[in-house]
This record gives structure tokens, C-alpha cells and sequence, in this order.
């Protein structure tokens, strides 16, 4: 099995975690997509949801709270833009 860094903290992580540890915490949107990809040996974004893929992962999602605030700038600007 691959060793690679076994998270410590939100969104850190070290040596010693096993690769379906960090694709977890990546696909729960714990561990950011440049953090989990050092921790995974420096692999490629491609090469991380290839990996998540295989070991069926979702995709991470943003929190709710990010979310809404989005969709709340998209409605304003279409308010303004008179949509």
C-alpha cells in the first residue's frame, strides 16, 4: 500500500497516511486539491481523480455556505443587469 502523509490537522497532513486516507479527506473537502495532491507524491490533478475514480470517490463539493454565497452574487448581478 502507498504511504504518503496522514493528515494532522484540517487540512494538513504528514508521512505516514495511506492513500485511500488522503483521497477521503480530499473528496470531503477537508484537504485542499494542491495539499492532497503533494501528500499523494506530487501527482497530477488528473492523476488524483483517476485515483479517486477507482476507489469510487465523489467529486468534492464546496461547502453550503460558500455556495450560497455565490448563487447570492449571480442573482445580484443579474438584478443588476436587469435579468
Amino acid at each position: 500500500m502507498n504511504e504518503i502523509r496522514r493528515p494532522i490537522a484540517d487540512g494538513m497532513a504528514d508521512a505516514t497516511a495511506p492513500e485511500a486516507d488522503v483521497l477521503a479527506r480530499f473528496a470531503q473537502g477537508v484537504l485542499g486539491r494542491k495539499d492532497a495532491m503533494a501528500a499523494l507524491g506530487d501527482i497530477s490533478y488528473s492523476e488524483m481523480l483517476d485515483r479517486l475514480a477507482e476507489r469510487g470517490l465523489p467529486l468534492p463539493k464546496l461547502p453550503p455556505e460558500r455556495l450560497d454565497a455565490m448563487t447570492q452574487d449571480v442573482v445580484r448581478l443579474l438584478a443588476m443587469a436587469g435579468h
